[in-house]
């Protein structure tokens, strides 16, 4: 998984340049670490980590920002995709 991240400030819209950034894997009172970086002058970091195989639907992916005093993070819920289901031709 690539994770292009851009940091800038709520209101002013000011690029925020030496933030720590990291993202986790969260299901329920376990947290599992994957990547972390930190922001450049332009307030960008990429994240690179492989999906974990035992990351269970319901499980969150946490990424969180911080800079001195200041935080953020944005969480999103896995769902497993749908698996559609094919038939296989007949042969006569």
């Amino acid at each position: 998984m690539i994770l292009e991240i851009e940091l800038r400030e709520k209101n002013s819209e000011r690029r925020v340049g030496d933030a720590e950034v990291e993202a986790c894997l969260e299901h329920e009172k376990q947290r599992v670490r994957c990547a972390e970086a930190r922001t450049d002058a332009k307030g960008c970091a990429i994240l690179k980590f492989p999906m974990p195989p035992n990351a269970m639907e319901g499980s969150s992916l946490v990424v969180r920002a911080a800079e001195g005093s200041r935080f953020g993070e944005l969480r999103f819920r896995l769902k497993s995709k749908p698996v559609e289901k094919t038939t296989a031709p007949v042969s006569r």
